[in-house]
């Protein structure tokens, strides 16, 4: 029952959270579960073997039962270190201790594995050299390497005094039931297939998961880099990065044009001041919602400062961003914040609009529109003023 309740506690693990971010003693629970089954699909070999008489001329019958019964007590010995790291997980102190055991006890057992069939062996080599690179990507270098190291030498160890004639090769198999030439027995190849392919998938299918969820998490970061965490528009950075693609298409494209709209919150100091900066955050976030709630699809709306916000609209001449632009105004008019105070916050907002099209300069268009947005506040704040690089600038007041 514990086991069975480690192993669905893992599965809810892995819906949940990517394995890259999982902790040592997450993941050691993983490498048991996957250790429990390898070791279940080894037992089946053992159990399909003993039940047909054909295939004992080619094992060491006795040998095999015995490593039956081996494979049930490593099932059971990883199943209640999956327990306990359930149970000592929230306890640091012994997490290192833990880590050392799992690892630790998953070679031993491994050795055992390759000693019996043959740690010369096809299934060996693959079955180490799949496990040695899981747990590089799983567990960090100072808790793999001496691992590893020890593993390495006590192979290097057994192949000598196999080599030496001190203990038989492969006691799990009857060489002589095959002339001695396993690799011209089916029963044999199909066996170290059998072995090996298990836990290659397994890796195999592990690493294309901690792939994926690498790249994924990549994505991720790159993506809240270009987004205010805010008011979950564009940020500075991204918009920034837009104004250059968009000045680089302008030259390419001569019947291109985009509008840009710069607008400024009226008296938002006030706001912050009065009411405390949690409310000035409130702000906006509703407002920009209210902005994102008028702009097309292919328009691009970011913070471009404090209380500052841009609006890029492709295909966009004066009459088409002057609409656009008196949108955002009425939505943003239109909002009504409510304090702790029972009180409602009415916002405005100063916008600069302009148009830029092939041949004309992003970086003049940007000045002309934040110019213009001035001159809305110095003419008295909630008022759209038009502006382009060729005529001058002209104030329009919303209602």
């Amino acid at each position: 029952m514990f086991g069975r309740s480690s192993y669905q506690g893992t599965l809810t693990l892995m819906r949940s959270t990517p394995i890259i971010n999982w902790n040592p003693i997450q993941r050691c629970m993983l490498m048991l579960c996957l250790a429990c089954g390898v070791h279940s699909i080894w037992l089946f070999w053992k159990i399909f073997v003993i039940a047909s008489p054909s295939l004992h001329q080619y094992v060491n019958l006795p040998f095999l039962k015995l490593s039956l019964y081996v494979n049930f007590v490593y099932i059971f010995i990883y199943m209640l270190l999956a327990v306990l790291c359930a149970y000592l997980a929230q306890k640091k102190r012994w997490h290192l201790f833990l880590i050392y055991l799992c690892t630790g006890t998953f070679a031993l057992f491994l050795l055992w594995d390759a000693y019996i069939a043959g740690v010369m062996s096809p299934a060996t080599a693959v079955v180490l050299i799949s496990v040695i690179a899981l747990g590089l990507l799983m567990f960090e270098a100072k808790v793999i390497y001496p691992v590893v190291i020890v593993a390495i030498g006590i192979i290097f160890y057994l192949v000598t005094i196999t080599l030496e004639g001190k203990i038989s090769y492969a006691p799990l198999f009857d060489f002589p039931g095959m002339h001695n030439s396993p690799y011209s027995n089916s029963f044999w190849c199909l066996s170290m297939l059998y072995f090996g392919v298990p836990v290659v998938a397994v890796c195999f299918a592990m690493f294309s998961l901690v792939l994926h969820q690498w790249r994924h998490r990549e994505e991720s970061f790159k993506s809240l880099s270009l987004i205010d965490p805010l008011t979950k528009v564009n940020n500075r950075r991204n918009i920034n990065q837009q104004l250059v693609n968009i000045a680089n298409k302008l030259e390419l494209q001569k019947n291109l044009c985009y509008g840009i709209i710069i607008l400024d919150l009226d008296h938002f100091k006030r706001i912050n001041d009065e009411y405390g900066h949690l409310m000035g955050d409130e702000v906006l976030t509703e407002v920009a919602a209210a902005l994102q709630s008028n702009v097309r699809q292919t328009d691009i709306l970011g913070r471009y400062g404090g209380e500052e916000f841009i609006i890029l609209a492709k295909d966009a001449d004066k009459n088409i961003i002057m609409q656009l632009a008196k949108r955002c105004q009425q939505s943003i008019q239109q909002l009504a914040i409510s304090t702790d105070q029972q009180k409602y916050i009415n916002i405005t907002a100063s916008f600069g609009v302009t148009v830029v099209c092939h041949n004309q300069s992003m970086r003049q268009a940007i000045k002309q529109a934040d110019e213009a947005m001035y001159q809305a506040k110095r003419l008295g704040r909630n008022l759209i003023v038009l502006s382009d690089q060729t005529e001058d600038a002209v104030a329009i007041p919303v209602g």
